[in-house]
C-alpha cells in the first residue's frame, strides 16, 4: 500500500489535535474552545513547540522515504547503484584503452621490442604490447594499446604515428586498416542500471548465456552481446560502441574478448567462439501528414530511440513498434509505413540499425 509523506502542515495539525486531547484528559473541566485557543494561537509557546517538533518529524519522514527508494535499484540514488550492482555481480566498467594493430615500415631485420612508445599527431601515447622483427619485405605488424583509457585513444586507419625515441631503420608507422578502437569512458550509471535490471530479469546460472553477456560487459565497452550455447560450447556475438551507435568490433577486440572469456568459462567448456556482429541497415519508406522538415526530424529521432532501446542481436524488428515510434513524433498527424512491409527477423549474428529514410506525403 502507498505511504504518502505528510506535509509539515498536516503534521502540525496532528500535533495540535493530540495536544488538545491530552490537555482535556488531564483537565476535563477545561473549556475545549479555550484549550484550542491556547494550543493553536500562532504566537503561543505551545504552538511554537509543536511547529518545531513537526518540522523535525517531517525530516524523519523524508529520510525514511529516501531510504525506501534505495531498496530497489531502479529508484536508488546514484551513489547506491554501484552497491546494488556489487550484490548482483554487475560491476561498473572502468574506462577502457584503445587497442589495435599498427603497420611498421623499416629496414629488414630491425627489431621492435614490446613496450616501445608511440605517439599520435594529437599527442596521445601508445605502447606496443608485443615485439617483433621486420620481415624481408620491410614490414611488421604489431599490437598496440593506448597508455591512457578513454575515447581519445581511438584512431582511424592510416593515421601516422611517431616513435617517442627514434629507432634506426624505421621509416613509417601507421594504424592498420581496422583502426585503433575500444577506448571508452567509464560506464555511465544509466547503462550500469540497465545491466543490473537485465541481470535480475535473466539470472545467471553457472555459465549460461546471461553469464557470458555479463562477463563481456563488465570489462569491455560492448553495446550488445548474445551468447548461443550448444553441446560442449558457446558462441558469443559482440557489438561494440553504444546502444545508439553500435559498431563492428575489430579483430584485436575480438581476440581480447576471447582471451578474457577463456579465463571465465566453466570447466568442461571445450569450444568457445567469439564473433563480430553483422550490422544490418533497415531502410524505411514513410508517407506522412504533414510532410514537413520538423516532422521528418522528429520521426527520425523517434526511430533512432526505438532501435537503441529495442534492437537485439538475433532479434526481430517489429513493424508495429516502428509505427508506434512514428506516431509519437511531435507534429505527426497521420502516416503510412510502406517499408519495411513486415517484421524483419535477424540471423543469430545480426543486429538491426536504422538505414535510409525515404519520405512521401499522404
Amino acid at each position: 500500500m502507498p505511504w504518502p509523506v505528510p506535509t509539515p502542515t498536516e503534521l502540525i495539525r496532528r500535533q495540535e489535535a493530540r495536544m488538545e486531547a491530552a490537555i482535556l484528559v488531564a483537565r476535563p473541566d477545561a473549556s475545549p474552545a479555550a484549550v484550542a485557543r491556547a494550543v493553536r494561537s500562532p504566537r503561543g509557546v505551545i504552538a511554537a513547540l509543536l511547529r518545531v517538533q513537526a518540522m523535525e518529524l517531517y525530516e524523519v519522514h523524508l529520510h525514511q522515504a529516501w531510504w525506501a527508494r534505495q531498496y530497489l535499484p531502479d529508484t536508488a540514488a546514484d551513489e547506491l547503484i554501484e552497491r546494488h550492482g556489487d550484490i548482483w555481480g554487475i560491476y561498473r566498467r572502468a574506462a577502457t584503452r584503445a587497442i589495435g594493430l599498427v603497420e611498421i615500415i623499416a629496414t629488414p631485420g630491425v627489431g621492435i621490442e614490446a613496450g616501445t612508445e608511440l605517439q599520435s599527431p594529437a599527442g596521445v601515447a601508445y605502447v606496443t604490447t608485443e615485439g617483433g622483427t621486420v620481415t624481408v619485405e620491410g614490414t611488421l605488424q604489431l599490437a598496440v594499446e593506448a597508455v591512457e583509457a578513454g575515447p581519445d585513444g581511438n584512431l582511424d586507419a592510416g593515421t601516422a604515428l611517431s616513435l617517442d625515441a627514434s629507432i634506426a631503420g624505421v621509416t613509417a608507422i601507421a594504424v592498420s586498416q581496422e583502426g585503433l578502437a575500444g577506448g571508452a569512458d567509464r560506464e555511465s550509471l544509466d547503462d550500469m542500471l540497465a545491466r543490473i535490471l537485465a541481470r535480475i530479469r535473466a539470472p545467471a546460472h553457472g555459465g549460461n548465456a546471461a553469464d557470458y553477456e555479463q562477463w563481456v560487459q563488465n570489462s569491455f565497452a560492448a553495446s550488445h552481446v548474445r551468447a548461443n550455447g550448444f553441446t560442449g560450447g558457446v558462441t558469443v556475438v559482440v557489438a561494440m560502441g553504444t546502444k545508439a551507435a553500435p559498431r563492428v568490433p575489430t579483430s584485436t577486440e575480438i581476440q581480447a574478448i576471447a582471451e578474457y572469456l577463456a579465463g571465465q568459462a566453466p570447466l568442461g567448456m571445450s569450444d568457445l567462439f567469439v564473433l563480430p556482429v553483422t550490422l544490418v541497415e533497415i531502410d524505411h519508406q514513410i508517407a506522412i501528414d504533414p510532410d514537413e522538415t520538423r516532422v521528418r526530424e522528429g520521426i527520425a529521432a523517434a526511430l533512432a530511440v526505438t532501435y537503441a532501446r529495442d534492437a537485439a542481436i538475433g532479434g526481430t524488428v517489429r513493424r508495429s513498434r516502428l509505427s508506434e515510434a512514428i506516431s509519437s513524433a511531435d507534429g505527426e498527424y497521420a502516416h503510412q509505413l510502406l517499408a519495411p512491409a513486415d517484421d524483419v527477423v535477424m540471423a543469430d549474428t545480426e543486429l538491426p540499425v536504422p538505414g535510409d529514410l525515404t519520405w512521401g506525403s499522404l
